[in-house]
């Protein structure tokens, strides 16, 4: 681009080896009575301009997916379950059908206010953790909190307050559990079931009762064994006001074929 005093009378023309022949363009210089040529070829800038757009939308893309994953791994996502969504979920039996659409309902509610709690029981590779992953997912994607842990990370995390030195106390600990959004507890029944684990497991299920906060049980457990494991008030707590159970009652699929 060059400044001119005066409004040139004809214009040479120019040749770009990518697009032929062209006339510079001419504007009026914002300050004084100038004038703006530029000489360049306007095709090649606004190719050149329109290549800077799209790889700026790239690197926003980049960003934002680099992001949405350490906030799903922040919410208790391997990497093995960021990929899960309720689509990817294999239903090839009237069984599996009803759990995804009992669990995909259940988030949608999640999503719209509704505090009622689900209790997902039964064998172990039948897709509890599965569709458990894309409910976080979910969550993730339309930026609400959520948490998926293990019951013996829970229970871990509450008895490291218990040692000298410790950076949190219990209350803290449990008032995280307590004020999720949603909090999905998995491996109920796994190396679990002391006086004192039922007790911290019931008061976070009580603090998220009196909320009316959503909380999921996930267990390879029947019903009889999860109450047994987290108590018959706490089990009744996850059932009160249309809390569901959804059974996962048929074989594995892990190593079939």
């Amino acid at each position: 681009m060059k400044l001119v005093s005066a409004k040139p009378d004809k214009t040479e023309t120019l040749f770009c080896s990518k697009h032929g022949e062209y006339l510079p363009k001419i504007t009026p210089y914002p300050l004084g009575n100038k004038f703006m040529v530029f000489e360049s070829c306007m095709k090649c800038s606004e190719e050149e301009n329109k290549l800077e757009q799209e790889r700026e939308q790239a690197e926003r893309q980049a960003l934002y997916e680099r992001m949405i994953i350490a906030d799903k791994m922040e919410a208790g996502l391997g990497k093995r379950h960021l990929v899960c969504s309720f689509e990817n979920y294999k239903t090839d039996t009237v069984q599996k059908e009803l759990a995804l659409e009992k669990t995909k309902k259940y988030i949608e509610g999640v999503l719209s206010g509704n505090g009622n709690c689900l209790v997902m029981a039964g064998k172990v590779g039948t897709g509890k953790t599965h569709l458990a992953a894309a409910m976080i997912n979910t969550m993730v994607e339309k930026g609400k909190n959520s948490k998926l842990v293990k019951m013996s990370e829970v229970i871990r995390n509450i008895k490291s307050t218990w040692s000298k030195g410790a950076l949190q106390d219990e209350s803290e600990v449990i008032k995280f559990y307590s004020s999720l959004p949603l909090l999905i507890v998995d491996e109920i029944g796994v190396q679990f079931g002391t006086d004192t684990e039922k007790l911290l497991l019931s008061e976070i299920i009580d603090n998220r009762y009196q909320d009316i906060l959503p909380t999921v049980l996930i267990s390879n457990l029947d019903t009889d064994g999860i109450k047994n494991c987290i108590g018959e008030r706490s089990y009744d707590r996850l059932r009160q006001d249309g809390g569901k159970v959804v059974a996962f009652d048929w074989e594995s699929e892990r190593g079939k074929a």
